[in-house]
């Protein structure tokens, strides 16, 4: 598609409205984010008409989960119709690249053996309810200033236009349906620590404007300051901090929140009240994410404020892709890391992502120390303006070449739409990697850079779309997890403490949970390196957010140590988890569908849930006494179901996918996991006993490990923890050079 970024060419609206055309839709008004309902579209065509041949499309932002239309089905959800009161015939199909990005998605409708004259109608209907369909599903995600909008090819060139009145609404949270408590990890002993009590929406979504009370309690000792209840008022967003709180020095902590009605109680994640000052303290936040500037939601401002008030993180950063970044915007983007940044509440750095193509580099986050950077591009590709392309940089080695030397940068590999190429590296500028985001899992990213000899932290953030940085949901589209946290054992909660922290990779990943995690050798934390005649003896201690499955000790990709603490309770129950994880292959598209079912010979099942399911429009799908249906996409991560088998002795439990099928006999299957192997990567199928225990005897766990085996060289040795809802932590690891005396 031929249109300029505005898509308006320099014209005026109104003449556009009189030359290319204007639209309406109705219902107008807000919309509630996740709702079914029936919208119509009506472009009025304008003076120079469609002729034979041409071409309107109707567009929405590549980050939008609005559910994908179907045009072939009238009666099943989200059947899109067409028509016009014109002479011309319509052809309509959905194209998730007819237009420029950010704008990607859209439905085509080709004009064909007429043309459309001025005053003509076409009708878009979204959710057309002929044959008693029902509906469409709207965004998921609240956006301020959400935009359908109507691109026409008046005269079959490829050149669009985009037409006037185009709509322009809200989309708002829905009503509560869980609540959400969490807050810092640790409390010195001459500190207070704090706490944010929210309501969320089904998809995640801070609530806003609702009348509630909710209830709290401290478990596990005193917590000095902690009111009984919690008052939510209307006209305000369900969104409370608490502050000034104390807990019992020596001891583990957390809240527990009620708020009654049809809203489950739930508890905060642990803090540790420590009787000393450490040297260094944990910091949660969300390091990479992006706006409407470039490719995401809502305004760098809303980003930050949102990180801050609405998810409670402690720090985060701006990652726009550079080839769309203006120069407007890049100062835009720079206004705000500067607006937002407050030592010791809410830390911002200046960043922007370098997008290359994966064999030039791939996606590398570029994040600055201060206020000032240079904004270096792969490209111009999408600027109007290319007065500056001599600041480009392209591919990666020229990048390093500008940046070397310089103590206020950092760079982070990660993958995304595009993956960061493994054939480049510069050990000083890349100090840390990325191992999770909401495009996935990419454990085998980071085992294989380790494999080759980087010595290089792991860390995890959101690289969300949606607007929601620090509590990134997945939403309904190409997302498929939710967003990740990075841990920061720093000084004090400042841009120099963070940074000094992330040089000396004092950091871990988490899936989106506050799973506390050391990891140590001696004197030596996660992060440093030493050299040593003797074996490591390693030292860990974990405090999960419920019970603690697996702790594994790594060194690079081979599992050399595992700390099982449930399996004893395991070993005999009736209670089983079938999951399956991995990805198609490296690049985009790599998401697996693993819509299928299992069906047992013998006993009936019972209590079937979901296991690890992102996705609202996914997992179990039906049931019945042998049989569990589901829909189900991985994307690198894990997604099951669990249920209990009763009567089943000698019961064969048949699996069935288009990925992998088998069947095996249950009473083979104890609590270490049973593998089925089905290629890509990583794809594979694991069913295991699980114990009916959870939560509190198995969250917080210490042991040490003697290493006695490792190799000459450098031994890159790290944390993998799985918690027993699949929430997983990975520390960043400890090198170790055996040395001969």
């Amino acid at each position: 598609m031929d249109t300029t970024p505005d898509g308006r060419h320099g014209k005026s609206e109104s003449w556009v409205r009189e030359w290319v055309g204007w639209c309406e839709l109705a219902p107008a008004g807000n919309v509630e984010a996740g709702a079914w309902g029936t919208w119509q579209l009506t472009y009025h065509v304008g003076r120079y008409g469609v002729d034979d041949g041409g071409t309107i499309v109707l567009s929405r932002r590549f980050a939008s989960d609005w559910a994908k239309p179907q045009t072939d089905t009238p009666g099943e959800p989200h059947y899109a119709s067409v028509s016009t009161s014109g002479d011309a015939s319509l052809r309509v199909r959905w194209d998730p690249k007819s237009n420029i990005r950010p704008w990607q998605q859209g439905l085509a409708i080709d004009v064909f053996d007429s043309y459309l004259a001025e005053g003509d109608t076409v009708t878009i209907v979204l959710g057309d309810p002929s044959g008693s369909g029902a509906g469409t599903r709207a965004q998921t995600f609240c956006e301020k200033h959400f935009r359908f909008r109507l691109f026409v090819d008046c005269f079959g060139s490829n050149r669009f236009i985009e037409a006037a009145d185009t709509p322009t609404f809200s989309i708002v949270p829905g009503k509560p349906a869980r609540l959400v408590i969490h807050g810092a990890t640790e409390q010195a002993p001459d500190e207070t620590s704090w706490m944010q009590v929210k309501f969320e929406d089904i998809w995640g979504n801070p609530c806003h404007g609702i009348d509630a009370e909710v209830s709290l309690t401290a478990e596990g000792g005193g917590c000095e300051g902690l009111p009984g209840t919690v008052q939510f008022k209307r006209g305000e967003p369900a969104v409370v901090r608490l502050e000034n709180l104390r807990w019992e020095p020596g001891r583990w902590g957390r809240i527990r929140g009620d708020a009654g009605g049809d809203i489950p109680p739930v508890y905060s994640n642990y803090v540790h009240a420590v009787e000393k000052t450490h040297q260094w303290r944990p910091f949660w936040g969300d390091l990479h994410g992006q706006s409407e500037e470039t490719v995401g939601t809502n305004t760098a401002d809303d980003y930050f404020a949102f990180a801050r008030d609405m998810a409670g993180a402690q720090f985060s950063c701006h990652q726009g892709n550079d080839f769309q970044v203006t120069n407007d915007t890049w100062n835009v983007i720079r206004a705000a890391t500067r607006k937002y940044n407050e030592p010791g509440r809410f830390v911002t750095f200046l960043g922007v992502e370098w997008s290359a193509v994966t064999g030039m580099g791939g996606d590398r986050n570029v994040m600055y120390l201060g206020d000032d950077g240079p904004l270096h591009r792969t490209s111009h590709w999408q600027l109007e303006d290319w007065s500056d392309q001599d600041t480009d940089r392209y591919p990666l080695d020229n990048l390093y070449g500008a940046l070397e030397g310089r103590r206020d940068v950092t760079l982070v590999p990660h993958i995304g739409g595009r993956r960061a190429s493994l054939d480049f590296h510069h050990a000083e500028l890349e100090r840390v990697m990325e191992i999770y985001s909401s495009w996935g899992r990419f454990e085998w990213f980071v085992e294989e850079a380790l494999e080759k000899g980087w010595r290089i932290g792991i860390t995890a953030g959101s690289d969300g779309h949606k607007g929601r940085p620090g509590a990134s949901y997945p939403g309904a589209a190409i997302f498929g997890v939710y967003g990740g946290y990075a841990c920061i054992y720093a000084k004090e909660l400042t841009r120099e403490s963070l940074w000094e922290a992330i040089q000396a990779r004092r950091v871990y990943a988490t899936t989106g949970k506050k799973i506390q995690l050391s990891f140590s050798s001696g004197a030596h934390f996660m992060g440093e390196e030493f050299e040593s005649s003797d074996p490591p003896v390693f030292k860990v201690r974990a405090m999960g957010e419920c019970g603690i499955e697996s702790i594994e000790l790594k060194r690079a990709s081979q599992t050399i140590f595992s700390y099982r603490p449930k399996d004893p309770t395991a070993q005999n129950t009736d209670w089983f988890r079938v999951s399956w994880s991995g990805a198609r292959i490296h690049q985009r598209n790599r998401q697996t569908h693993w819509h299928g079912s299992l069906r047992v010979d013998k006993g009936r099942i019972e209590e079937p849930r979901n296991w690890q399911v992102d996705n609202l429009e996914e997992g179990i799908q039906s049931d019945n006494e042998q049989t569990i249906r589901w829909l189900s996409r991985t994307t690198g991560d894990a997604d099951g179901v669990e249920f209990r088998l009763s009567g089943g002795d000698g019961a064969t439990l048949f699996f069935k996918t288009d990925v992998v099928s088998f069947e095996v006999k249950l009473d083979d299957i104890g609590a270490v996991p049973y593998v089925v192997e089905a290629g890509g990567v990583r794809q594979q199928v694991e069913i295991q006993r699980i114990s009916p225990t959870a939560g509190n005897p198995y969250a917080n766990v210490t042991f040490d490990v003697d290493e006695s085996d490792f190799y000459d060289g450098w031994n890159p040795y790290f944390i993998r923890l799985m918690q027993e809802d699949g929430a997983l932590a990975w520390s960043s690891p400890i090198f170790v050079k055996k040395v001969k005396i």
